[in-house]
C-alpha cells in the first residue's frame, strides 16, 4: 500500500519541525548558560563586601585574583595576584600602582617565594603557579571523566605592609576580588574562605560570614576555586564522541547487510567503509581541550568503534574480493 500524499506532507512536516527543533537545543542551551555565567566565572556572593575597590577608602591594600589557565592533565592553576593600595598607600594608574610603603605579598604556590615591593616601587601582578589538589572534592578530579571533570582549587595569600625598613612588617586590611575574564575551556566559580589559620576549608566555620570577614581584615585570604569544562566543550565533545559511535554502527550494519546477502559489495562501499574509519580518527582529534588517549570516553567509545570499523573494513574487503560467489 502505497503512502498518500496527506501522509507524505505529514511525514516531511514532521521532519522539518523535528530537525529544526534538534538544530535549537544547543544554542538554546548555551544561553542559557551564559545567562548564568556570561564569561564562564563567577564569584558566590555572601554578603560581605560589593565588587569594587572603591569598599576601601584608606589603609587598605586589596588583592585582584585572575586565573590565566588551567591544565587538568597536571591539575595545576596559573593565577596573577594584583595588590592594589588605596590611594593613602600609593598612586594608583590604570593597571598599576607606586607604591609609597613597603608591601609584601605570600602566595601559596609552588615558586615559594615572598614578593616584596619597596617604597617607590611599581607595583605589577604576581602570576604564580598552584597545585589543584580538589581535596575536598575527590570524586570528579580526573581528566579521565574528560568532559565531565571537576577540580577545587584551595588558595591562600596574605598582604603585609611597613613604614620603613627599620619596622617589622604588619598585616593590613585586604579583600579578595575576582576577575571575570574567561579560562580557555573551562568555568570557574570562586567562593571566599575563611581558612588561612586552619588550612582546613572544608570546615563549616570557614564559610562563616563573620570569619570571612575577619580573617580579611587581618590581611589573609583564602578561597575556593571551582573549575569544570565550560558548556561548549562538553557540547562538542558530546557531539563528536556521539558522531564516533554513530558512524560506526552505521558501518556495522551495512557491513552485516552485505554478510547476510541483503546487499552486495562493492567498490563504493569499501572506499566509504576505510574513509569512515578515518574519520573516526579525525573525529577524535577534533575534541576540543585537547584530552589525553585513554580517557574513559576513550574506552568506551573511541576503542571500540575503531576496532569495529577495523573489522567492517576487512569485512568488506573480503566480501568484495568474493563478490563472484556472492552473484552465482
Amino acid at each position: 500500500m502505497g503512502v498518500t500524499r496527506a501522509e507524505g506532507k505529514k511525514a516531511r512536516l514532521v521532519f522539518v519541525v523535528g530537525a529544526i527543533a534538534l538544530a535549537l537545543i544547543f544554542p538554546l542551551l548555551a544561553l542559557i548558560s551564559d545567562a548564568y555565567a556570561p564569561s564562564g566565572v563567577q564569584v558566590n556572593e555572601q554578603g560581605i563586601f560589593g565588587e569594587s575597590s572603591t569598599d576601601f577608602e584608606e589603609n587598605s591594600v586589596a588583592v585582584y585574583v585572575q586565573m590565566l589557565g588551567f591544565d587538568p592533565e597536571t591539575e595545576r592553576a596559573e593565577l596573577a595576584f594584583y595588590p592594589w593600595p588605596t590611594d593613602d598607600l600609593a598612586k594608583q594608574f590604570s593597571s598599576s600602582v607606586l607604591t609609597e610603603k613597603d608591601i609584601r605579598l605570600f602566595v601559596d604556590s609552588q615558586d615559594a617565594e615572598l614578593t616584596e615591593f619597596s617604597a617607590g616601587d611599581q607595583v605589577g601582578g604576581v602570576e604564580v603557579v598552584a597545585d589543584v589538589l580538589s581535596t575536598d572534592f575527590p570524586d570528579l578530579a580526573s581528566d579521565s571523566l574528560y568532559p565531565f571533570d571537576q577540580y577545587v582549587l584551595d588558595s591562600y595569600a596574605r598582604v603585609e605592609t611597613r613604614e620603613s625598613e627599620l619596622q617589622e612588617y604588619s598585616t593590613i586590611q585586604t579583600f579578595d576580588y575576582f576577575y571575570t575574564s574567561p579560562v580557555p575551556g573551562f568555568d570557574v566559580t570562586y567562593q571566599r574562605l575563611a581558612a588561612f589559620e586552619s588550612a582546613y576549608p572544608a570546615e563549616s566555620e570557614s564559610s562563616d560570614p563573620f570569619r570571612i570577614a575577619a580573617e580579611r581584615a587581618d590581611g589573609k585570604i583564602s578561597f575556593y576555586a571551582f573549575i569544570e569544562r565550560s558548556f561548549a566543550v562538553k557540547a562538542i565533545a558530546i557531539f563528536v564522541y556521539s558522531f564516533i559511535l554513530i558512524a560506526t554502527l552505521a558501518l556495522v550494519w551495512v557491513t552485516s547487510q552485505m554478510a547476510l546477502g541483503i546487499r552486495p559489495p562493492s567498490m563504493e562501499s569499501l572506499i566509504w567503509a576505510a574513509a569512515s574509519m578515518l574519520g573516526i580518527l579525525e573525529l577524535r582529534a577534533l575534541a576540543p581541550g585537547d584530552p589525553r588517549i585513554g580517557v574513559l570516553a576513550d574506552l568506551f567509545i573511541f576503542f571500540p568503534s575503531l576496532i569495529l570499523s577495523l573489522a567492517s573494513v576487512a569485512g568488506i574487503t573480503y566480501l568484495w574480493n568474493t563478490r563472484k560467489n556472492f552473484e552465482s
